[in-house]
């Protein structure tokens, strides 16, 4: 009945049912478009340095005190001294190494020139503290590490370009900035960051041995990215690397430090805070829409009923009891807003395929927010429906066959 409700009045039941549409639309588009983001931002984070705090002169949050930036300038860079002592004193470090992010370089093969390209000169145990996959070929040994030979680890993007494949990129030589590197292995394809982070598509990978013989890091900050076993919490970590930096630098106790310990979990807990606070404010702008649903689905049941008054009169005549035409009714109008509910969810779905394809990252619809859709739709459905259903069920069987 509800079915032909629909067929026979598609103009009318649209339109009550467009609250219902925009409402849905709405409520679940923010939940998929802030869950999308989250994740990806999440999983940006992981790339940067999940569970890794980075130590250098810089500091990633506002200082408590009047602390300006000059004064951080001013701060010795982190040495690979530091590294080797922060290495052999501090017992819950698993993984530590030194890395300088020089942007904006050139790379030329056979007068082809690619620009611009990121160098990222690091120490052996990177690839541990970042889990850095190779694609095809191989990472940098420690021995070249240790020698400063000169090998490299190209980005996907990059070998593509320059040699059309990752496996025609091995054992081939590339120019930076006048100096020769051998190309032993290609990172595997990492797509787009949302976030300004690790850039490994255009990136090559030196050993920093190799990097300071030839290149000036004036311009470079570089820094220290240390890695605590996975037992080890963040908060007993963080105060186990100020003892040790502590101790490395020869700070008194209550001086203020010449370095910072920088926290990637801080962005992602703010991240969290933020989004929070959005879904909050969509699903409260939702919550107009699907009010106005509400009123549009109880406008069509109050006709419905009218329309349809003799028949109950007759169905009562029967033997029909109250409590069943009662039902009827509420299951029309429950079934009348989940079929608004699932035309909206069918407009997101549509409005996701193409955000995804303009955005950096895809928005995803998940299973759990299509059960959320049902719930809310059965629920407004059946609140709808519930006063003219009531009427419906309490007619008088004389009164209602009467009804011309």
């Amino acid at each position: 009945m509800a079915v032909q409700e629909l067929r026979m009045n598609k103009f009318r039941t649209f339109l009550s049912l467009f609250g219902i549409t925009i409402g849905i639309f709405c409520i679940i588009g923010v939940l998929s478009s802030v869950n999308s983001l989250e994740r990806n931002i999440q999983k940006d984070l992981s790339t940067i340095g999940n569970h890794t705090i980075f130590i250098s002169k810089w500091s990633w949050t506002p200082s408590a005190g009047n602390y300006p930036w000059w004064t951080y300038a001013n701060r010795p860079s982190v040495s690979t001294q530091d590294l080797a002592m922060l290495q052999q004193y501090n017992t819950l470090t698993q993984y530590a190494c030194y890395m300088v992010s020089d942007n904006n370089n050139a790379v030329e093969l056979n007068g082809n020139i690619l620009s611009p390209v990121t160098l990222y000169a690091t120490t052996p145990q990177f690839i541990n503290v970042q889990n850095v996959t190779i694609g095809t070929g191989r990472y940098i040994s420690n021995q070249e590490f240790e020698a400063g030979s000169n090998v490299c680890v190209l980005g996907y993007t990059n070998a593509s370009k320059l040699f059309g494949s990752a496996t025609a990129a091995l054992e081939q030589r590339i120019s930076i900035r006048g100096h020769y590197a051998t190309v032993i292995g290609v990172l595997k394809a990492y797509g787009k960051n949302i976030l300004d982070g690790w850039d490994y598509d255009n990136s090559v990978l030196l050993a920093h041995n190799y990097y300071q013989k030839y290149y000036s890091n004036r311009k470079a900050e570089p820094f220290i990215m240390a890695k605590p076993y996975n037992k080890v919490s963040t908060e007993v970590y963080l105060a186990n690397l100020t003892s040790t930096m502590h101790a490395i630098r020869k700070i008194k106790p209550g001086a203020v430090p010449n370095y910072s310990l920088n926290d990637i979990n801080i962005f992602a807990d703010r991240i969290s805070g933020v989004t929070k606070y959005v879904q909050l404010g969509g699903s409260v702008i939702a919550l107009f829409s699907l009010v106005v649903g509400a009123f549009g689905i109880a406008n069509i049941m109050f006709v419905t009923v009218k329309e349809r008054t003799k028949i109950i009169g007759l169905k009562k005549a029967i033997g029909a009891k109250g409590s069943t035409i009662k039902l009827e009714f509420l299951m029309e109008s429950a079934f009348l807003s989940i079929a608004g509910g699932f035309i909206g969810l069918l407009l997101l779905y549509l409005c996701t395929i193409l955000l995804s394809k303009v955005l950096h990252f895809n928005i995803i619809i998940q299973y759990t927010e299509v059960l959320i859709t049902i719930a809310i739709c059965t629920v407004l459905g059946i609140i709808s429906g519930y006063i003219p259903a009531n009427k419906a069920a309490n007619m008088n069987v004389v009164t209602a066959l009467r009804t011309t």
